[in-house]
């Protein structure tokens, strides 16, 4: 029986071979899925503001760079191997519709600044637009999957080994 996750936003979920993980209401927010397919090892983090959390703010997930830092600290405590992770990045729309809100576009090049300064290869994303995502690994399968707006699934990344 597979162990299904809600990933919900500004957390971070870690889970093993037999697990889903799933994130929804995802608008200017971002998801970051990484999974080890080796080790059969994935995550979710669902990030809800760009850059580092200030010193004392409390629940630091919401930033980008704690969250990483929890995302991948808390898979290679499970055995996962930095250098065997995918990385994927799903959401970052401008779901206001204006050209101000800027969010979503500011979530996803914090991310993306994130994996380059550790060398951490982005396999495949689908960010931007204006419509609210979902996303969803199936750690067993190795399948990494999103919808837009309510609409059916679509395979981001099928992986093999």
């Amino acid at each position: 029986m597979k162990n299904v996750i809600d990933v919900v936003t500004g957390k971070v979920k870690v889970g093993r071979n037999n697990t889903i993980l799933m994130s929804s209401a995802i608008g200017s927010c971002v998801a970051v899925v990484a999974i080890d397919i080796e080790n059969k090892i994935g995550g979710i983090a669902h990030v809800m503001l760009p850059g580092a959390a200030p010193v004392k703010k409390g629940m630091k997930t919401k930033y980008a760079f704690n969250a990483l830092d929890a995302l991948f600290k808390n898979m290679l405590i499970k055995g996962a191997v930095l250098n065997k992770m995918r990385v994927f990045i799903v959401g970052g729309a401008s779901m206001l519709g204006l050209k101000k809100s800027k969010v979503g576009e500011d979530n996803t090049i914090s991310i993306i600044k994130y994996l380059k300064e550790k060398r951490i290869r982005l396999y495949k994303k689908n960010v931007g637009g204006n419509k609210r995502m979902s996303v969803r690994l199936d750690i067993n399968k190795k399948i990494v999957s999103f919808s837009e707006g309510g609409g059916p699934n679509k395979i981001l990344w099928r992986g093999s080994l």
